[in-house]
């Protein structure tokens, strides 16, 4: 169910009504991923969310959702140490950011098992 909101099949035509054939567990969305730029322009934040391979079976499946930060050195110089300078004074930041997009996605997702 959460699949068919992310990745509806309509938009697919003909080759999207196949995959009602195939069972509302065996096909269909297997990743999706949202691209944002930093600020800045120096890198970019990728959301990957896809069927947990952890979690299934029962009633509801699970869903594994990936947040990654990714920085674009202006060059090479400082090296190793630049990086981590980066990780330190971007950390909290990203985690709270994670923290709450996970969350948002459960009560997106609880409605969608409520309707």
């Amino acid at each position: 169910m959460l699949g068919r909101k992310l990745a509806p099949l309509e938009p697919w035509g003909a080759w999207g009504k196949t995959f009602k054939d195939h069972g509302e567990e065996t096909a269909g969305m297997n990743v999706l991923q949202m691209k944002q730029p930093l600020p800045g322009g120096a890198g970019h934040r990728l959301v990957t969310v896809e069927p947990s391979l952890s979690v299934v079976g029962g009633e509801s499946r699970g869903v594994h959702l990936a947040v990654n930060y990714h920085r674009q050195l202006a060059t090479a110089e400082g090296g190793a140490r630049a990086a981590v300078e980066i990780i330190r004074e971007e950390f909290d930041e990203a985690t709270t950011f994670a923290k709450r997009l996970i969350e948002e996605f459960r009560a997106f997702a609880d409605q969608l098992e409520l309707s």
